[in-house]
């Protein structure tokens, strides 16, 4: 299903990648590259407060690569101005 929510979101199909997301962090709260997932979605589609929620747990879990981390630190700048 990530790999479907990941494609989803590859093809600017951010409404169905962001219900696969959200069904996955529901079943895995722990897992950081579905919070990311989802943040980028919500992002995507304009809901700035999910996906600045989102991005803080993705943070949170501690278990992204330098660049997403780093991808994730500046929309999170942004969306908090």
């Amino acid at each position: 299903h990530a790999l479907l929510a990941a494609l989803y979101n590859r093809e600017s199909n951010y409404s169905f990648a962001a219900t696969i997301y959200q069904r996955l962090v529901e079943i895995n709260p722990h897992e950081s590259s579905w919070w990311f997932g989802l943040g980028v979605s919500l992002d995507k589609l304009g809901q700035k407060q999910d996906a600045v929620f989102a991005y803080t747990k993705a943070a949170t879990e501690d278990r992204l690569n330098a660049q997403a981390l780093a991808f994730l630190q500046n929309r999170l700048q942004v969306l908090q101005e």
